[in-house]
């Protein structure tokens, strides 16, 4: 409480074979202050993004000028700053003790990297961050990745489906509903899923995602 500057660290060193760092996107809620994303390899580390006035009103995708190999590289790390202080106009309440959480009086610590990589030998498209729907939804890693593997096998899948539903679906209606999930969830999952863009994520429109239609 009232602190106002608090930092937090994470790092991503399990890089896809083969890919290639196209962008990033920094997500914090109304503590952040400031973020940045930093590259390591053995021949130095380098600060490939700097946001020193984070605004949860004001947030980006930067792509890079010039894709960055990830086969060079050994892992990449942010560090979010925060101010719980009464000198962050924002700050819903200085006294408090945050914690995780989806909604935006609590906080995030996240960086959502925009990875290409080769085709793999089935012919998917999709990277290993597309195919864990749960950690997409939470910016966090999934302790279980979806099968990759015959997708067109629609029961393989439902076991999946139904734990991203128990994950997001809050009133347990069938549909997720754009305004009742987080910002994170908003700008990265609707834009990939909601194909008719009526603002609702039907099961039907996560199986056809899955399968590549």
């Amino acid at each position: 409480p009232r602190q106002a500057e608090v930092t937090v660290d994470g790092d991503t060193e399990n890089l896809p074979v083969g890919g290639r760092l196209l962008a990033m996107s920094p997500h914090m809620h109304l503590r952040g202050k400031a973020f940045q994303v930093q590259i390591s390899s053995q021949a130095k580390d380098v600060i490939l993004l700097d946001v020193p006035h984070y605004d949860f009103n004001w947030q980006h995708t930067y792509i890079l000028e010039k894709p960055i190999d990830l086969d060079s590289v050994d892992s990449l790390s942010f560090t979010a700053t925060y101010d719980n202080s009464t000198q962050n106009p924002f700050n819903p309440d200085p006294d408090e003790f945050v914690t995780w959480g989806d909604q935006t009086w609590e906080e995030m610590a996240i960086v959502f990297y925009e990875v290409a990589r080769p085709v793999n030998t089935s012919g998917s498209r999709r990277t290993e961050s597309d195919n864990r729907l749960s950690a997409l939804a939470n910016g966090v890693q999934a302790s279980t990745e979806l099968e990759t593997k015959n997708v067109s096998n629609e029961a393989k899948l439902q076991p999946q489906i139904d734990q991203f539903f128990k994950d997001l679906d809050r009133d347990g209606d069938g549909t997720i509903v754009y305004d009742e999930v987080d910002r994170a969830v908003q700008l990265r999952l609707f834009r990939r899923i909601d194909r008719n863009g009526d603002r609702m994520i039907h099961r039907q429109e996560v199986l056809e995602y899955l399968q590549g239609r």
